[in-house]
């Protein structure tokens, strides 16, 4: 199955405050998977972030200039558990340094057919 998105993720309160934002990329194409995380926010280089996929930690990100990125490919060695596979991702939360939640998205493929 052929998978291509761009999904944009919510901001919560705790996210509204450091004016995130954020956005998921997804693409699964035969065997090759791949999962992109970033995150913009108006905080100091350096501010860490988490990510959480499907509940599971999935990696981490720094600030540099206001914005931070992770990006995983199965080509460069196993996804973490809750992420692979790509198509079946349900849940994604960016958690700040402290723990709270920043940026989320729940049913990432609700309104299609990617995941079965």
């Amino acid at each position: 199955m052929a998978v291509n998105r761009t999904i944009s993720l919510n901001p919560t309160p705790a996210g509204a405050a450091i004016d995130a934002t954020g956005r998921i990329e997804v693409r699964a194409r035969g065997s090759e998977q791949h999962f992109e995380v970033g995150i913009d926010a108006a905080l100091a280089d350096g501010a860490t972030f988490t990510v959480i996929a499907n509940g599971r930690p999935a990696g981490t990100m720094a600030l540099a200039s206001g914005a931070g990125n992770l990006h995983l490919h199965n080509l460069a060695g196993d996804l973490p558990p809750g992420v692979d596979p790509v198509c079946h991702l349900q849940a994604v939360e960016i958690l700040d340094s402290d723990g709270n939640v920043v940026l989320e998205k729940a049913r990432l493929f609700s309104d299609s057919a990617a995941a079965p």
